[in-house]
């Protein structure tokens, strides 16, 4: 049902963002979402969600990774 609701909303959506954190990547909810984001041709890219974060922390097929910081957003969301 989660799951239903996942793709409802990211097909609705025109942009799919992915905010990592350090387990991330190997989480099996988010990992389902790349994959709809994905069949779905979503643009999609991931910011780091932390000052010390790092880009090891990306998802695999979840497009560019990007800092989080207010310039970056308003380039991506524009």
């Amino acid at each position: 049902m989660a799951l239903d609701k996942a793709h409802t909303a990211i097909a609705r959506s025109e942009v799919f963002i992915v905010m990592l954190g350090s387990k991330t990547k190997n989480a099996p909810g988010v990992l389902k979402e790349v994959k709809i984001a994905n069949e779905l041709k979503k643009t999609k890219f991931q910011i780091i969600g932390y000052k010390d974060g790092s880009r090891d922390w990306a998802v695999a097929d979840a497009g560019r990774v990007y800092e989080w910081n207010w310039e970056n957003l308003k380039v991506l969301l524009a």
